[in-house]
């Protein structure tokens, strides 16, 4: 009957998935996570907002309000940089 234990747990060895270099692997892998996700996101958030106008009306007083949104590379960067940010608070809390 084969053993279906692995090669970690017959020797004995327990990993420690605290130590300073797990630490900053997490951290890197985690940043990078975050990273692309904020890539996607502003990927989805560009073709979807950029040049759209919508308006709001106020039925009481029939004022119309217009918006014009611009996505911008500016924009996208503060996005990207938030979302680093969220992802260092919640890390290093």
């Amino acid at each position: 009957m084969p053993d279906n234990t692995s090669l970690i747990d017959q020797l004995g060895i327990e990993p420690d998935l605290y130590s300073c270099g797990a630490r900053w692997l997490r951290f890197l892998l985690g940043s990078m996570l975050a990273m692309l996700l904020a890539l996607v996101g502003a990927g989805i958030a560009y073709p979807l907002f950029n040049g759209v106008t919508v308006s709001s009306l106020n039925f009481a007083s029939f004022i119309q309000v217009v918006f014009n949104f611009t996505v911008t590379a500016e924009l996208l960067l503060q996005a990207i940089i938030t979302a680093l940010a969220i992802w260092l608070v919640l890390v290093c809390h």
